[in-house]
Parts: structure tokens; sequence; C-alpha cells
């Protein structure tokens, strides 16, 4: 019954995965148990990988794994996967500001809109607003692959300054659009 430890976790970027040297002094069933997770950084899922048996197991969640094993064994059976976690694609508004484009602008009628960096979701909601805080168009974008490229065409609008609102589940981006 040892206990063993690692002292220390290489960058995530360099070494994902960290062999596990683990060899017992008597055959039979064995537990490897984690006991802490304060070294590693917030968000990293830690993944024990048994290779003999093909099993993943993650170690946030099942800290203990049970296994059998001969020892007579000296071959690498063991590894540590280590997963960062992803970086967000759009958790601001001012970074969901900074991926949406609308263009031309000034426009004299037809104008893309382009946003990207949102999560998997259907579709994104689209207003325009005129100076008097009227939604003067709805449409719906669709996404796709985490982008919206969607033509808005506002040739039937009068000229003047809208508000264009693009409600995603990331948050609420507002683009001023002169209609010329």
């Amino acid at each position: 019954n040892e206990s063993l430890s690692i002292n220390a976790l290489p960058d995530l970027a360099s070494c994902p995965v960290i062999p596990l040297g683990v060899r017992v002094s008597v055959s039979g069933p064995h537990t490897l148990v984690l006991t802490g997770l304060q070294d590693v950084p917030a968000g990293t899922q830690v993944w024990l990988e048994d290779r003999v048996l093909n099993t993943r197991q993650n170690l946030a969640t099942a800290g203990t794994y049970a296994f059998r094993m001969d020892a007579r064994y000296t071959g690498p059976r063991f590894f540590l996967q280590l997963l960062a976690p992803a970086a967000p694609l759009a958790t601001t508004t001012a970074q969901l500001e900074a991926r949406t484009a609308l263009y031309p602008n000034p426009s004299q009628g037809k104008v893309q809109l382009e946003l990207s960096g949102l999560k998997a979701q259907g579709s994104v909601k689209v207003d325009v607003v005129n100076t008097l805080g009227q939604v003067v168009l709805n449409a719906t974008a669709p996404v796709r692959q985490g982008a919206v490229a969607e033509t808005l065409d506002l040739r039937l609008l009068p000229t003047g300054i809208y508000s264009v609102r693009i409600h995603a589940q990331e948050g609420t981006v507002v683009k001023r659009l002169v209609k010329e």
C-alpha cells in the first residue's frame, strides 16, 4: 500500500501526455487514488489512460482507479492526459463587438453582417432599430461553424441612421449604420 505522487506538472502545451511508471511488488488487485488537483490550472481536465485495458477515466469526477496487475509486468501501461480548457471564443461584449462587422457603412441598401467566435447554436436574432427606437426590421441569421454571414436588405427603409442589434448567446452587440 504505497503512496505515489507527482512533484510537478509540465507546460500543458509542450507535454499533454505524461507516462506513469507504475510497478507493483505483489500481483493482484491494486488501486490508484487521486489526492488532489491543486497544482493543475482551473478548467484543465485530467484523464488517466490504461493502455492495457484500453480505458480512460476522468480523474476530476472519479478519483480512484482499481485494476489488476502482475508483479512481473514492466511495460508502459498508465498515462495522464492533460487537456487544457478551451479558450473562450467570445465571452464579453467587447470581444463579441470586435468580432462583428457590418459593411458597407454607409450603405445604399444591402449590408453584410459578419460575426465570428460564436458557440455552436441555431441562430442569432437581428433587429434594425430607427432613431425613434422602433424596430423596423427583424431577421434571424443562422450560425454555421461558429460564425454568421448574412446579407440584410435595407433598400425599403428610408434614408437615416439605424442601430443594428445582434442578439447571440454570448451577448448583444449594437452597431450604428447609416442608410443613404
